[in-house]
């Protein structure tokens, strides 16, 4: 149930999203680029959640190797940053 409403949420929200854009997207270029962003969402969410149980564990290897902290990042900036990068590069022509 969840693959199909997700598909029919898709199809529709991203055929106005062409429709709203123009030429800038291809017949099915709306849909494609929101599940790409719906997938980088979930993706990047997951890579920057980190259990508070674990957290210090995860610094403390890191810092032993020299490793910046490529996880401690706020997810709302990164998230924003992100899918400009992914949308700019999808409209252009």
């Amino acid at each position: 149930g969840f693959k199909i409403q997700l598909t029919q949420g898709l199809a529709l929200a991203g055929a106005q999203l062409e429709q709203h854009l123009g030429k800038l997207l291809p017949v099915g270029g709306g849909a494609d680029l929101l599940r790409r962003t719906w997938a980088l969402t979930l993706g990047l969410w997951q890579s920057l959640d980190c259990p508070p149980a674990i957290k210090p564990q995860l610094v403390a290897s890191l810092d032993a190797r020299g490793t910046p902290h490529v996880l401690e990042r706020d997810f709302t900036a990164e998230l924003g940053s992100t899918v400009r990068q992914l949308w700019r590069g999808a409209l252009l022509p």
